[in-house]
């Protein structure tokens, strides 16, 4: 499940069965939003993908976020919200213009922390 989703990690929990995303920390990527934020990149992840869910008008609810420094984390019961939040972060990194356009979002609402 892991490789579709690349950058990202999507795996399972062979302890509880809950679903884990993560985004190891993307070099040359969001650096300008790190200086300007003055935050790891977790949480500016965590503020991007918030707001290109609202953009998008995809639903991310049930996920517990847990940010640690440069990576992104979350965790969920349901694996479709996981992939949803994947899919919208290849969107981010792949598209300039969308992360630009959800930086806006993100900072205009507060999400960044």
């Amino acid at each position: 499940m892991t490789d579709e989703f690349h950058p990202c990690v999507i795996e399972q929990s062979k302890i509880n069965g809950n679903f884990t995303i993560w985004l190891p920390e993307q070099e040359g990527l969001i650096e300008w939003i790190e200086e300007k934020q003055r935050s790891p990149q977790g949480y500016l992840w965590q503020a991007l993908i918030q707001a290109a869910s609202k953009l998008r008008n995809v639903e991310i609810s049930g996920v517990y976020v847990q940010p640690e420094g440069d990576v992104f984390v979350a965790y969920s019961k349901e694996v479709d919200v996981l992939i949803s939040m994947a899919s919208l972060i290849n969107e981010l990194i792949d598209k300039k213009t969308f992360m630009l356009k959800a930086a806006e979002y993100a900072e205009t609402n507060n999400y960044f922390i």
